[in-house]
């Protein structure tokens, strides 16, 4: 045998042979009984009997033994909207009871041919719009654990096209806002947002989120954080003055009224409390600027503190008795110039001013009213108004006149000032010399003294001998009394000159017009300076005659038994012995 190799003729061959061996297999087995003719020999589309589900195949798609009336539907060549016509409960089963309601043809969701009729693509147009009818948690899945609560209507929300994204009916919420809204399931407060509780149905509405009808009790920040005149409107241009905190004044509630906090106005009350504005002061306000703070306060109008330095009138016009309290009836005798003594910080202590007082000192100044002589108080009488005066009770201009103890109770060198080192020495009775209208010049008591006069009469202290006095010592004592410098009692017995230098007829008497004639030598007969008449008589000193003398009248003269004899007695007689 002999083989040929492969050739192009060979594998036509083959094809060939397959061909004819596949055409007598077909032949062969389409003439076994039972086996479908070709679709000439069925009855045309028209021999379809009336009532026949609309279809376009051929009859043998579902009549497979043409010799009997059973079949096998074929749904996937079948008119999908005609579902209806077979399933009717009569020619095959209809809707179930417990069908979702819906006047929609079958194949609106059965639209899967050849497929369980238990797998559907759900048309929700064609439904019963209740959802809930279905979307039960039985019937097919509900509302998922995690769903915000919300009535059971979800078509209210979502669409029949697609679950998700849903458009949400805020109006059948029932949980608060924040559920949703919290940066995670939706859109939650963005970070400008200003600071507030987690409650955003307070302010927004469920039918939009702006405009927004603000509820200010929920704001836990400052007004003024959205007050400020770009986040929302702020303090118009004719506000009072004051800080940014406007809760002080105003509430949550409303803008106006206004609850006053006046503690929070930084200007005066006249910009608002000027009768304009807001009341201002009543016509019977006392005399005073407008400067209303310095005496209310910002809590309330009244009481006020009353700060009197700035009122413009007198105190009386107020402290009238009637308007206030005015003097009480223990005041002392006085005018009505409370200012004069009392101060407008506080009504006591007062800074007394005694020059309005009407009465004496001692009304007061009695150790029960007001302090009183100390205990060491010099002995005077009680007329305090003497040596005090009414601006300063020290240092005192001292009346003397009033005292009734010795001048050195006081001028001891402690109380008072005493005896200068310098002073001439004398007795403690300052009284004796000195008065009490004024130290200097001084009436000297010289009777006091016990030094000798020389010691202030020296020239220095006091006047001292004249230049023209007698040749003296300096015991001027001797002849001066404490009296008076003149008249002086001379004592010739300190004078160490001749007597004629004073009995000159000038400074003191000089010898009579009857002396007889002699030398100026005084001393030489009168040898005592106490009696001028006691004469121890020196004929030595006599110029004239014996006889001038011996007359028998100014003295004894010739006895009657004298030798007869002339009168020239210096011829026999001596003045040596007789």
């Amino acid at each position: 045998m002999i083989i040929h190799p492969p050739s192009v003729n060979s594998s036509r061959l083959k094809a060939l042979i397959f061909c004819c061996l596949a055409f007598l297999f077909v032949t062969v087995f389409m003439s076994f009984p039972g086996m479908a003719q070709p679709d000439d020999t069925m009855p045309p589309e028209t021999d379809k009997p009336e009532g026949h589900v609309a279809t376009s195949l051929s009859c043998d798609k579902c009549h497979v033994d043409p010799r009997n009336d059973d079949f096998t539907f074929v749904h996937q060549e079948a008119a999908m909207d005609m579902c209806s016509d077979c399933h009717n409960g009569s020619i095959a089963t209809a809707q179930p009871e417990d069908h979702l309601q819906t006047s929609a043809n079958c194949g609106s969701c059965h639209n899967k041919p050849g497929e369980e009729w238990t797998s559907v693509t759900m048309d929700h147009s064609v439904v019963d719009p209740v959802c809930i009818n279905c979307h039960n948690g039985e019937i097919t899945y509900g509302k998922p654990a995690d769903h915000m609560t919300a009535v059971d209507t979800c078509e209210s929300c979502h669409t029949t096209r697609a679950w998700k994204p849903a458009r949400v009916d805020h109006s059948l919420i029932s949980d608060s806002c924040i559920f949703c809204h919290n940066g995670n399931i939706a859109t939650g407060k963005p970070g400008d947002h200003i600071r507030s509780p987690n409650t955003c149905e307070t302010c927004h509405t469920i039918k939009r989120w702006i405009p927004a009808a603000m509820d200010h009790s929920q704001i836990n920040i400052s007004c003024i954080v959205c007050h400020n005149g770009s986040t929302a409107h702020g303090k118009p241009v004719n506000h009072i003055f004051s800080p940014t905190d406007c809760e002080a004044c105003h509430t949550t509630r409303g803008w106006t009224p206004v609850q006053m906090d006046h503690s929070v106005v930084s200007g005066s009350c006249i910009t608002c409390h000027n009768g304009i504005t807001v009341s201002g002061k009543p016509v019977n306000h006392i005399p005073a600027p407008n400067t209303c703070e310095a005496c209310h306060t910002v809590r309330a109008w009244t009481p006020a503190q009353m700060d009197h330095s700035i009122v413009t009138s007198v105190c009386v016009t107020c402290h009238n008795g009637s308007i206030v309290f005015g003097k009480p009836v223990n005041h002392i005798p006085s005018p009505n110039t409370c200012e004069a003594c009392h101060n407008t910080r506080s009504f006591i202590p007062a800074r007394m001013n005694h020059s309005i007082v009407s009465n004496i000192c001692i009304t007061c100044h009695n150790g029960s009213t007001a302090i009183g002589k100390p205990a060491n108080h010099i002995p005077a009488p009680n007329t305090c108004e003497d040596c005090h005066n009414t601006s300063s009770f020290t240092p005192a201009r001292v009346d003397h006149s009033t005292f009734t103890s010795a001048c050195i109770t006081c001028h001891n060198g402690t109380i008072a000032p005493g005896k200068p080192a310098n002073h001439i020495p004398a007795p403690n009775t300052c009284e004796d010399c000195h008065s009490t209208s004024s130290f200097t010049p001084a009436r000297v008591d010289h009777s006091i003294f016990t030094s000798p006069c020389i010691t202030c009469h020296n020239g220095t202290i006091a006047p001292g001998k004249p230049g023209n006095h007698i040749p003296a010592p300096d015991t001027c004592e001797n002849c001066h009394t404490t009296r008076a410098f003149t008249p002086a009692v001379m004592d010739h017995s300190i004078v160490s000159f001749s007597c004629f230098t004073c009995h000159n007829g000038t400074l003191a008497p000089g010898k009579p017009a009857g002396h007889i004639l002699s030398l100026n030598t005084c001393e030489s007969c009168h040898t005592s300076t106490v009696n001028w008449s006691i004469v121890n008589f020196d004929h030595d000193a006599v110029l004239g005659t014996c006889f001038f003398c011996h007359n028998g009248v100014t003295a004894f003269g010739k006895p009657a038994d004298h030798i007869p004899a002339s009168n020239t007695c210096e011829e026999c007689h001596t003045t040596s012995g007789f």
